[in-house]
């Protein structure tokens, strides 16, 4: 099965057989609303510390969520430093802790594919990052 594109809410899905068929699904995605705020503070000359908190609204509505998507709304919030080790040289580093709700999925599937009914206890995510830049 592949994706084929994304326009709106409808998700084009062909199967891939000796015969193509192709249809659209309408998941329908709702408009969703985004609040952030963020702080760096230079701590010494060589260190920038940042910390960052988001909202983001979940942009399918419990009765709409399935299980290939199971996005709910996020909070994440974010922890970084920066070391200025030179003038042309900084490492970086950062984390990022990401809530994506209890996602509740009660998908009605038909008599061949069955329901599917539940919520994650643990939605969330980890991201880690280092990175360096260098100026020329």
């Amino acid at each position: 099965m592949n994706l084929t594109g994304v326009l709106g809410s409808q998700v084009g899905i062909t199967l891939n057989s000796t015969t193509t068929r192709s249809f659209e699904q309408d998941r329908n995605f709702k408009d969703t609303w985004h609040a952030a705020l963020g702080a760096r503070y230079r701590y010494r000359p060589q260190w920038i510390l940042s910390a960052g908190l988001v909202y983001d609204s979940s942009p399918l509505d419990d009765g709409d969520r399935t299980i290939d998507l199971p996005l709910d709304r996020q909070i994440r919030l974010g922890l970084g430093a920066e070391y200025l080790k030179r003038d042309d040289f900084v490492l970086g580093f950062s984390y990022v802790y990401l809530n994506a709700g209890d996602a509740e999925v009660d998908q009605s599937g038909g008599p061949l594919t069955g329901d599917i009914k539940g919520e994650f206890d643990r939605n969330a995510l980890h991201f880690f990052n280092v990175s360096a830049r260098w100026r020329f």
